[in-house]
């Protein structure tokens, strides 16, 4: 899976308003896409889309984690935590469509730093580390419709996960 024009997906047109735009990443049971939302007079806007590896399309146990991760993902109103927009089945795949953060991830921007011979400012580090928890204290404390906690437990906590937008949040 390249991030070229010869993946099948980029051109391809999901849930008849989505249009995908170029290959972002690959995690270990879903591709990332950037693409745009089209609408109604020229409405446009970007959105990502996450779809189940074609490897794994098929997969029953995979299927029901990537339909699981957008249950949970659905619950989840926070400033920081990247929102799910719509959860869709088609062309025997799941699909998730999720909020567009203009930005890098953590990772990307520490590289960036590195390489121009800067030092990563202690306040910002403080700062990104205080967001972060804030967000998962969010997600690990948050109750359902019924009053009971729904036990979310982020696994994933690494710089590719943590995005910074171009304003600093």
């Amino acid at each position: 899976m390249s991030g070229d024009v010869s993946d099948p997906l980029v051109g391809e047109v999901l849930l008849c308003r989505y249009r995908v735009s170029r290959f972002l990443a690959k995690g270990g049971m879903g591709a990332i896409y950037l693409a745009r939302n089209e609408g109604a007079a020229g409405f446009v806007r970007p959105v990502v889309i996450k779809r189940i590896l074609p490897d794994l399309i098929g997969d029953e146990l995979t299927a029901k984690l990537f339909a699981r991760e957008a249950r949970i993902m659905s619950n989840l109103r926070h400033p920081g935590i990247v929102s799910v927009l719509e959860f869709a089945y088609e062309g025997g795949a799941y699909i998730m469509v999720l909020e567009y953060v203009h930005g890098f991830h953590l990772g990307r921007w520490y590289r960036f730093i590195k390489r121009s011979g800067s030092h990563f400012p202690v306040q910002l580090a403080v700062h990104i580390v205080i967001s972060v928890l804030d967000a998962l204290h969010y997600a690990h404390t948050l109750k359902g419709a019924d009053g009971k906690e729904l036990n979310i437990i982020h696994r994933d906590i690494k710089p590719s996960n943590i995005l910074i937008d171009v304003d600093g949040h």
